[in-house]
C-alpha cells in the first residue's frame, strides 16, 4: 500500500511541477523580478497564478499547480 501511495504522490508532484514551471515560464516572461519572486515567494506565486496569469489554459495549470502539491502532500501525510 506505501509503495501505490507514494507512486501516487510522486505521479501529483510531477504534474503540479509541471503546471509550476508553466507559469513560472510566463512569469520570467511578463518581467524579470515577477518570475524572480514567483520563483523565491510561494505567496507571490499564488497571488501570480490567480489575478496575473493570463493563459488560454490558465484555470487547468493553476488548479493543477496548486492541486498536484496538496495531493502530494495530503497522500504523503497518509503514509505515516
Amino acid at each position: 500500500m506505501r509503495i501505490l501511495l507514494v507512486s501516487l504522490a510522486g505521479l501529483a508532484e510531477l504534474a503540479g511541477l509541471i503546471c509550476w514551471i508553466v507559469i513560472l515560464v510566463d512569469a520570467f516572461q511578463d518581467e524579470f523580478w515577477k518570475g524572480l519572486l514567483f520563483f523565491l515567494c510561494c505567496f507571490y506565486a499564488f497571488y501570480y497564478g490567480l489575478i496575473e496569469f493570463d493563459h488560454q489554459y490558465k484555470w487547468p495549470l493553476v488548479i493543477g499547480m496548486i492541486g498536484g502539491h496538496g495531493i502530494a502532500l495530503t497522500l504523503i501525510g497518509m503514509i505515516r
